[in-house]
């Protein structure tokens, strides 16, 4: 029995000390923990120094690789008024202040040397004839300017063409009014005659800088300055600074001649008539414009109701007087409502 006794004895103990030998290394890992917890917390927040910021370097390779958005290019362009849609066009920024009447004078000298002094006239082209006539004769533009100083008529003065009906009598071109003396014809046919050219015609099938219309360029300004110094164009205000300027006049004789007037032959040899079309539907356009204002002004003085005032604002609404002869009747519109 005590033997017993004492073998169990042990064994007790032994789980005792086990048990107690855990608690301890498990208070002891508390312990660690705690002392590490206090070690964080004793320790000082660091606070990190700020990077400074890389300040951005301006581009080296600008219109390489960016490229800027279509968006932001539509808006920095030039606006469309003012962009050339040919080197031989002239915009308002071209024009030098006080020159637009006597451009205007200018333009009307050409219609009058070309014979466009009907309503809707299409510029025309030269015979064969006095093309191989004129280049059978010149090669170059020394022999033009020394056949226009001083030199033979080449042709016969019943030959010629160009204001063959025009002496010592008002011409109305439009608003306009010019003096056409028997000086200034006989002026103009000189001219003519000394080229070999029957009419003053030039081709719009050729260059502008051809030698057969550098030749008539040359005749339309110098004629153009003689006609304003006899007065024939004094109702148009001419400034008379600009008549002397070779290189303003050259610039406008290129623009109505080779811009102007190049686009209306080049659209009626694509299709006959189509120039007359667009002038009436302009005259019918603007006459509709002032039709709607009118009836717009006396629909506000007569206070009527806004939805009536939404109807005439609009410009198409006003129809009624587009009278078309070949069917005697006024066409009507749909209205856009």
């Amino acid at each position: 029995m005590e033997l017993n006794n004492a073998s169990k004895a042990p064994e007790g103990s032994k789980k005792k000390s086990t048990s107690t030998g855990a608690a301890q290394s498990g208070s002891g890992e508390t312990s660690k923990k705690k002392k590490s917890n206090k070690a964080r917390k004793q320790k000082k927040p660091t606070t990190p120094t700020p990077t400074p910021k890389a300040i951005p370097k301006p581009p080296t390779n600008l219109g390489s690789a960016t490229k800027t958005p279509v968006k932001q290019r539509a808006r920095s362009a030039t606006p469309a008024s003012a962009s050339k849609k040919s080197p031989l066009q002239m915009v308002e920024q071209d024009h030098p202040e006080g020159f637009e009447h006597t451009k205007e004078a200018f333009y009307v000298h050409i219609k009058v040397l070309w014979g466009l002094v009907k309503k809707h006239a299409v510029p025309n082209t030269p015979s064969p004839e006095q093309l191989a006539t004129f280049y059978q004769r010149f090669s170059s533009t020394e022999q033009i300017q020394s056949a226009v100083t001083g030199g033979p008529n080449l042709v016969a003065l019943e030959t010629i063409n160009t204001l063959k009906e025009a002496r010592e009598k008002h011409m109305k071109l439009g608003k306009h009014i010019v003096n056409i003396s028997d000086f200034h014809v006989r002026y103009i046919h000189t001219f003519l005659l000394q080229l070999g050219l029957s009419s003053w015609n030039p081709n719009l099938n050729e260059q502008a800088d051809s030698l057969y219309n550098k030749a008539h360029k040359i005749c339309a300004i110098r004629s153009f300055r003689q006609m304003v110094a006899g007065g024939a164009y004094q109702y148009m205000n001419v400034n008379a600074r600009y008549v002397n300027n070779f290189d303003i006049l050259k610039q406008t004789y290129d623009h109505y001649v080779h811009y102007v007037l190049a686009k209306i032959f080049d659209k009626e040899k694509k299709e006959e008539g189509k120039h007359f079309r667009d002038e009436e539907r302009k005259v019918l356009q603007t006459a509709r414009e002032r039709l709607k204002e009118k009836r717009y002004k006396f629909a506000v003085n007569n206070n009527f109701p806004k939805r009536c005032l939404d109807i005439i604002k609009c410009v198409q609404a006003h129809s009624d007087d587009e009278f078309y002869p070949s069917k005697s009747v006024y066409t009507v519109k749909k209205l856009p409502f």
